[in-house]
């Protein structure tokens, strides 16, 4: 007999489940398929499992199960039995991930509730240079005492200040590939999507449309010998509107056995999500499919390009005894952002502050205007699906 269920810890169990209501004693061999393309089952009925490989998984399995039952079913009986014994049914639901995760989200609403906002001032200032006017913020970023902000903000606009740049560069490598947290994550901060909705869309991609390797891995690493075979999904690609990018990493030369992409010690179960070399009809997929597909395939080939390189300046201007502080930072090479386009660049470009105008070192420079702003500090933010996984 042989198992194909669905290669993971679950299916594993559902399999041995049947087997054991069937009461089958036959020889057991194991499926494994990391895709479902034509030469990924082949490969998988060419390198059948012994059984006695999969004893380890089905533990797993059996463990999540019984938990389940011993935590969630005995602890909600007993919850609801409580809640109900002045009259009615109220069903009263716990779990081992339930809980935990509603006991974070209380804790969050609780700071919430209990939070006191408080005044504070800050000061900001337009200063004028040959080049153009930038902002900048006194160096004390909360004032609590708005008679000392308003002291402070008695530099007058025409007076002069002496302006110093420091500047060094900044690299940002490409995330990691994606595992199935990981792109749920994205899903929902970039699309609105529900982890849930998330996986029913990569289940979609890697079942009906055999476009994605399969979606429920824990693990962002390719096995050590995997290499050719992304060289042959990035030549699939090239047809594609990610053929540009797909084709440089080819002609650069960036295709390289790196541990930070091939490491068979970080590979679980099932590698990361990756595409498959069966590249989809993209006029067949729908809007949704076809956005989870997209980032699938940008993270995939930016995951092999350069880094980012930044020039990260901080701009200190002096105004007799007082200091103006600015932060900005100027894209020199875009490296794996090119992949994202636009997008990608602002996204990349949010972290550390804007751009700025030049200018000299000691430089003088003239305040435009300065003035105080009014502000309440505010509380935690409510968590989203997204900040949960």
């Amino acid at each position: 007999v042989i198992n194909a269920c669905d290669a993971g810890r679950e299916g594993e169990l559902i399999f041995r489940y049947v087997m054991e209501a069937a009461e089958c004693k036959k020889p057991v061999q194991r499926l494994w398929l990391q895709s479902m393309t034509k030469e990924a089952i082949q490969d998988g009925f060419a390198h059948l499992r012994k059984e006695e490989e999969m004893e380890s998984l089905l533990e797993a399995a059996k463990s999540r199960s019984e938990s389940d039952w011993l935590v969630g079913i005995n602890t909600t009986r007993a919850l609801t039995a409580l809640n109900s014994k002045g009259g009615g049914f109220f069903l009263t639901t716990a779990g081992r991930v339930q809980t935990p995760t509603l006991s974070i989200l209380v804790d969050r609403e609780k700071q919430i509730r209990a939070f006191v906002p408080k005044d504070f001032w800050e000061i900001h200032a337009t200063f004028g240079a040959k080049a153009g006017e930038y902002e900048a913020r006194w160096f004390d970023e909360k004032l609590a005492d708005q008679k000392a902000s308003e002291r402070g903000a008695e530099q007058k606009p025409e007076q002069t200040g002496e302006v110093h740049d420091e500047k060094k560069p900044s690299r940002q490598l490409s995330p990691l590939l994606y595992d199935l947290t990981s792109l749920q994550r994205d899903g929902n901060s970039r699309f609105g999507l529900s982890a849930r909705r998330t996986l029913q869309i990569a289940q979609a991609l890697y079942e009906r449309h055999k476009a994605i390797t399969y979606p429920r891995t824990d693990s962002r690493y390719l096995p050590d010998d995997y290499l050719p075979t992304v060289k042959k999904t990035l030549k699939n690609l090239e047809g594609t509107e990610f053929g540009e990018f797909s084709k440089t990493v080819l002609k650069e030369g960036w295709l390289k056995p790196t541990k930070r992409v091939f490491n068979g010690a970080k590979v679980s179960d099932h590698f990361a999500i990756i595409p498959t070399l069966q590249v989809p009809d993209l006029a067949k997929l729908d809007e949704i499919e076809l956005k989870v597909y997209a980032a699938i395939v940008r993270r995939f080939i930016a995951v092999f390009y350069p880094e980012a390189v930044y020039e990260v300046t901080t701009r200190i201007t002096r105004v007799k005894q007082h200091a103006f502080r600015t932060d900005g930072k100027i894209l020199k090479e875009a490296g794996w952002l090119a992949v994202y386009g636009k997008e990608g660049i602002e996204e990349g470009g949010s972290e550390e502050g804007k751009l700025l105008v030049p200018v000299s070192d000691g430089e003088k420079v003239k305040a435009v205007a300065v003035v105080v702003d009014g502000l309440q500090t505010k509380p935690p933010a409510r968590l989203t699906e997204a900040t949960l996984l």
